[in-house]
């Protein structure tokens, strides 16, 4: 009678362990799940930094130009150096302001869309220097 009852508990103990064992695995995956989505927020965020930066040193050029076409213009500005500097001064803007984690932690849409905006503006600005 008392082997029954060890084997019964064995039994019982081993299931719990498979039990335990399959609920180890699925909240791995879901670790695994979540780390690559951190890892995709964090090359969006290094996307938008590296972007941010390059917007900076080209809007402070654009500024300079600006200013300097005030001083020779006696108070006026090129139309298309003031368009760029304030096309350079949205983007940074709509950089700054994009949400770049969703509610699932997640890299969002429209810092997707605002990287891609960017990336192609800067572009325009290289073939036309």
């Amino acid at each position: 009678m008392g082997a029954f009852i060890i084997a019964k508990k064995g039994e019982e103990s081993l299931t719990a362990a498979t039990k335990y064992d399959a609920e180890v695995d699925v909240y791995t995956a879901d670790l695994d799940l979540k780390c690559t989505g951190l890892k995709g927020v964090e090359r969006r965020m290094e996307e938008i930094t590296g972007l941010i930066r390059q917007l900076v040193v080209r809007l402070r050029k654009a500024l300079a130009v600006c200013e300097a076409d005030e001083a020779a213009m006696d108070g006026n500005v090129d139309l298309e150096h003031f368009f760029t500097a304030a096309s350079l001064a949205k983007a940074l803007s709509d950089l700054l302001s994009v949400p770049i984690i969703d509610a699932d932690l997640e890299a969002t849409f429209s810092s997707m869309k605002a990287v891609a905006a960017t990336e192609r503006l800067l572009r325009q600005g290289n073939s036309a220097a």
